[in-house]
């Protein structure tokens, strides 16, 4: 694997690093800590189904295991320990600290990675229903829409999609567009296939969250 990379709870623990991505690791472990704290399901000693389910939400987030490895900074075998349904140890249980660490982060993973695609199929369906149809978001995003139209039926999409699905529904969500012939029929075709608004979601990248009234704008 190499020297550990900065970011990580190894890096933080095992070499005493304080800078700033080695912090923010240790944030992001601390906040995961209580949690599961408030939960009653914090073990010190780094219970391997805690981890274990840790490590499957990434997965199905769509980071590969040695993705996970690469990211909490411990070997790929400590991923597969966990999925093997085997105890996580190690030198003050740092590699159960360092991957209850790892948090899904869009942003840093490679363009060419397959991520889940329910965010991003959500999106695309929430911008129809208020008005933008799949051809004006695919002009906005340089696509063709028989290519654009996939993301709707895979389960998984290219990280570089979910990152412009994901930019462009922050820049048009909140404001529906002006109306339009374009503009109802896309509200219509919305409506016909039951794609619901942006209110709908708290969590549009949640798999497990229900939406909200199944509100649909009007046509």
């Amino acid at each position: 694997m190499g020297e550990v990379r900065h970011g990580t709870m190894r890096r933080y623990n095992a070499y005493r690093c304080r800078c700033t991505p080695c912090r923010a690791a240790k944030s992001r472990y601390d906040i995961n800590r209580r949690r599961l704290m408030a939960y009653g399901r914090w073990s010190a000693y780094g219970d391997a189904n805690l981890v274990r389910m840790h490590v499957a939400s990434l997965m199905d987030r769509g980071l590969s295991p040695s993705a996970i490895a690469d990211l909490a900074g411990v070997h790929a075998e400590c991923v597969l320990q966990v999925l093997g349904n085997e105890h996580v140890r190690g030198p003050l249980d740092i590699n159960a600290r360092s991957l209850l660490s790892v948090s899904f982060d869009l942003d840093a993973v490679p363009d060419r990675v397959m991520v889940d695609a329910t965010g991003t199929r959500r999106r695309v369906q929430a911008l129809v229903a208020i008005g933008y149809s799949l051809s004006a978001q695919c002009a906005v995003l340089g696509r063709t829409v028989n290519n654009y139209y996939k993301v709707l039926r895979q389960p998984k999409v290219f990280a570089e999609t979910a990152r412009a699905v994901r930019d462009l529904y922050r820049e048009l969500s909140r404001t529906p567009a002006p109306p339009s012939h374009g503009a109802t029929l896309a509200r219509r075709h919305a409506a016909r296939n039951g794609w619901l608004s942006p209110m709908a979601w708290d969590d549009i990248d949640d798999p497990r969250e229900k939406p909200k009234g199944l509100r649909r704008e009007a046509s």
